[in-house]
């Protein structure tokens, strides 16, 4: 049960600041050879203190696992399951990026309404036309994606995003380890089409100039930003004893997409009760529906165990100079705990690192956001999945879990259909005693029922890159809604092959939906439509909207844009039972895709995609 009683504090950080990068470059697939590249790692097992295997986070991952050995008690989630067992639905699946000796795959993925998907490890990108198979476009280093920067040092942690507002994409990825050559290098796509020409920017990873470098990026846009989170660490440390601070970098995305010098501002010192913040990751608008302000969430990722949740807002646009940083401090309902290490049948264990916040997805008022943790029932690594209230900032969460899989590195999606429905996908790497390290989903319903893991890829082995027992396992799982068919998800995760790594992308289907069925969960038990339909479609000037009815009824049908926002009333009028036709005349609409929402009698009953050409 939960009980929706917490308090919370707010602080305010207003550490701002503001500087401008000109254009570094411009790269053009379509007439660059891929020229070789080096790329170093060094193969010891992770030592999390750089110092040995006795560290504090290892010290307390074995208190953890002693505190809670596991017992005969089934997993928490596996008893909130109901009749949604067979969702998500795995459709479309291929094997994505090739590592070669290298760990972990660090994935991420973005998917453009056109159907162009681009995914990155810490190696290399590539990018698929998925509206034809998994036809393969390219294959980039990301060595040969920043050559005409000119820069030294490796390049690794990608990030990509696909912003269905402007129909781009954006990479970042970094350069070097060390204060004097760290940089962040952004590219920003001319449109959705990879092989066309990217603007290239490098902005500072010592950007203060005291001999800090920058680390584990993460990334997301709004209406009119990119955001950058990173965290800056001080050389010849580890990056648990040589944490400086994270920082947010805000950039006007409209400079990017031009090629204009990049206007940036830089947001440091963020703290609470004289605590630095770590780890903070971006909050991404479930529906595209993007706003001016920007969510932020991150937590106590080395405490055994808490209740403290951080959310951060940025409250306006970066060319605005009105933007404010405001921090607030919230106590769970339910506590979370630091994660087990997992498995593998070899014998050999998977570090799942720490229990920072790993993935965030907000729908009107209620972010979700998932994190590695342990279930204190069986003993196992899991997710814990946590809930936020941005207008009563109270907070709450589950751990999901397996019977038998120890789960990490999670990401979560939200699927609703509107801002009230907090359906959502959870993606994650799994591994057991019993299962070489594999993808896995489960599917949230909104109502507090998940379903069963749906198994995307099975490993083939157990993975033995590094010398000793320890071997990497994360640090993150790529994850996207696509925005114009809102019940597929994109996933692209890490698996065994063999005894090395490999990358595997899948689309996974939450509901019937995309084919005119509403999820069950929603649809009204009083109303029956028998039957829907939309023809032509596309369509160029008008389009019929065929229904059959059980009953008269009170209908309204709505339009919104790709983006989920509301356009007009196309109709709101009593309808007859039986057969019913609706025509619409829309030669005033631009051509693009668009989404209506049928809602009889009060209750949303119907959602079709149409498109004008």
């Amino acid at each position: 049960m939960i009980v929706l009683l917490l308090s919370a504090q707010m602080l305010y950080a207003q550490n701002k600041t503001d500087f401008t990068f000109p254009l570094s470059a411009k790269i053009d697939f379509k007439n660059q050879i891929d020229e070789p590249q080096v790329q170093i790692q060094n193969l010891e097992s992770p030592k999390p203190d750089g110092n040995s295997y006795h560290s504090e986070l290892l010290k307390r991952k074995a208190l953890i696992k002693q505190r809670y050995p596991g017992s005969a008690r089934k997993a928490v989630h596996s008893k909130q399951r109901s009749n949604i067992d067979s969702l998500p639905k795995l459709e479309m699946n291929f094997e994505g990026n090739l590592v070669s000796g290298s760990t972990p795959c660090d994935n991420t993925l973005a998917i453009a309404n056109s159907g162009i998907l681009i995914s990155a490890v810490n190696t290399n990108i590539r990018a698929f036309n998925t509206t034809v198979g998994s036809t393969f476009i390219f294959n980039k280093t990301l060595g040969a994606f920043a050559q005409p920067l000119g820069l030294t040092g490796s390049k690794y942690d990608p990030k990509l995003v696909y912003d269905p507002y402007a129909n781009r994409f954006i990479i970042v990825f970094l350069n070097g380890f060390v204060p004097s050559n760290s940089k962040i290098i952004i590219g920003f796509s001319t449109d959705d089409d990879p092989n066309n020409p990217w603007n290239l920017y490098q902005l500072p990873g010592n950007p203060y100039n005291d001999t800090s470098w920058s680390d584990y990026p993460a990334i997301e846009v709004n209406e009119h930003d990119l955001f950058i989170t990173m965290n800056l660490l001080w050389p010849d440390s580890s990056w648990q004893t040589g944490f400086k601070q994270t920082v947010i970098w805000q950039i006007n995305k409209s400079d990017g997409y031009s090629g204009s010098s990049l206007n940036t501002s830089l947001w440091n010192g963020l703290q609470y009760n004289g605590t630095k913040i770590r780890n903070l990751h971006p909050v991404r608008e479930g529906m595209a529906n993007y706003t001016s302000n920007q969510y932020f969430v991150s937590n106590r990722n080395f405490a055994l165990e808490s209740d403290t949740i951080i959310l951060v807002e940025i409250t306006d646009a970066q060319q605005s100079g009105n933007a404010q940083l405001n921090i607030n401090l919230i106590h769970s309902t339910d506590n979370y705990f630091l994660n087990v290490d997992a498995p593998m049948p070899s014998g050999q264990v998977l570090t799942t690192n720490d229990a920072r916040v790993l993935g965030a997805s907000k729908m009107g008022d209620i972010i979700q956001f998932v994190q590695n943790s342990t279930d204190t029932a069986n003993g196992n690594a899991a997710i814990f999945h946590g809930f936020i209230d941005i207008n009563t900032l109270q907070a709450w969460g589950r751990i999901v879990s397996s019977d038998t899989l120890y789960l990490g590195y999670p990401n979560i999606v939200s699927v609703g259909f509107n801002p009230s429905q907090q359906n959502s996908v959870i993606a994650f790497d799994y591994s057991s005693p019993n299962d070489f390290p594999g993808i896995g989903a489960i599917y949230y319903d909104g109502n507090g029922n998940y379903s069963p893991v749906q198994i995307i890829k099975k490993g083939t082995g157990s993975i033995n890159v590094l010398s000793g027992n320890v071997e990497r396992w994360g640090d993150y799982f790529g994850i996207q809604r696509k925005y114009n068919e809102p019940c597929k998800v994109w996933t692209a995760g890490m698996w065994a092959k063999n005894s090395g790594l490999g990358t595997w992308i899948a689309e996974l289907n939450t509901t019937d939906s995309c084919s005119g069925n509403l999820p069950a969960d929603i649809l009204s038990e009083d109303i029956d439509i028998l039957q829907t339909h939309v023809y032509p479609n596309p369509f160029q000037e008008i389009f019929t909207y065929e229904l059959v009815l059980q009953k008269n009824a009170y209908a309204q049908i709505f339009l919104y844009d790709y983006k989920g926002a509301f356009l007009q009333t196309l109709y709101s009028d009593k309808i007859k039972s039986g057969k019913n036709i609706i025509n619409f005349s829309a030669s005033n609409l631009p051509a693009g895709i668009y989404t209506m929402q049928i809602v009889i009698d009060n209750q949303l009953q119907d959602v079709k995609k149409i498109i004008k050409y």
